[in-house]
């Protein structure tokens, strides 16, 4: 019998949609198995656009790719005032909306699908900042004040929905 080790994690929601998790691993080999509560980090997830990703302003059309280095980024910054037990996942993506999909950059520059499969691929997670809405500013989608609001209300309502906190999706 070969040795292997499997770690599950499973979330709860709590309260108002607090995250509150939970980690059992599960080690076997040659023998019983064994249960053990592994004390993980809490987890900061940061979902945005190009602030998020750390990329400065174009000066010029056509300007090469850059991107600010990872302790001088926000996410990294918050990472270190929040101390130590804490993991982070920076979700920034140049470009991104909080409801559009953009038809010169794509489909996939709309925040709300993107939230939901981030939420999807690193959950359960603890603390979710979202900063988005700057792009959906664009003339192209003659957007409102109020239809801004609703789309980031829109993204609200994933993070809290019980398919994105369970771990079910």
């Amino acid at each position: 019998v070969t040795s292997f080790a499997l770690l599950y994690v499973r979330s709860r929601a709590e309260g108002q949609g607090g995250l509150h998790r939970d980690a059992v691993a599960v080690q076997a080999w040659r023998g019983p198995a064994e249960e053990r509560i592994i004390d993980m980090a809490r987890t900061l997830m940061c979902f945005g656009d190009s602030n998020t990703h750390g990329s400065p302003a174009l000066n010029r059309l056509g300007e090469p790719y850059r991107r600010f280095g990872p302790d001088v980024r926000w996410p990294r910054v918050a990472l270190r005032a929040l101390g130590a037990g804490w993991d982070l996942v920076e979700e920034g993506l140049p470009g991104r909306t909080a409801q559009y999909d953009d038809a010169v950059m794509g489909p996939h520059m709309n925040g709300q699908p993107g939230l939901k499969i981030a939420l999807q691929s690193h959950g359960p997670i603890d603390v979710l900042t979202i900063m988005l809405g700057t792009n959906d500013t664009k003339a192209c989608f003659g957007a409102s004040p109020e239809t801004i609001t609703g789309g980031v209300a829109g993204l609200l309502n994933i993070a809290r929905s019980r398919e994105t906190q369970d771990g079910r999706g």
